[in-house]
C-alpha cells in the first residue's frame, strides 16, 4: 500500500502537493510540510522540477486562504 502511494505521489507529484496544501489551506487539518518534505527531496532522484513544486504550494496555499477569507467577510 505504501508503495502504490509513493508510486502515485512520484507520477502526479504537482497535482497531489497542489491538492493537499489547498485542501490545508482551507482549514482541514493535514501536515503540509511533510508532503511539502517529500516533494524537496523527489527532486533530487526525479525529474522534478522545484520551481513548479514551489508554484503549486504557493498557488494552492493562496487560493485555499483567499476562499477562507472572501467566505467568512461575506458572512
Amino acid at each position: 500500500m505504501l508503495t502504490e502511494a509513493l508510486l502515485l505521489f512520484e507520477e502526479y507529484t504537482y497535482l497531489v502537493l497542489f491538492l493537499w496544501i489547498l485542501v490545508e489551506s482551507l482549514g482541514v487539518p493535514l501536515a503540509g510540510e511533510i508532503v511539502l518534505l517529500m516533494a524537496g527531496s523527489l527532486t533530487v532522484i526525479e525529474p522534478i522540477h522545484i520551481f513548479g513544486l514551489m508554484l503549486a504550494g504557493t498557488s494552492a496555499a493562496i487560493i485555499g486562504d483567499s476562499f477562507i477569507f472572501l467566505s467568512a467577510e461575506t458572512s
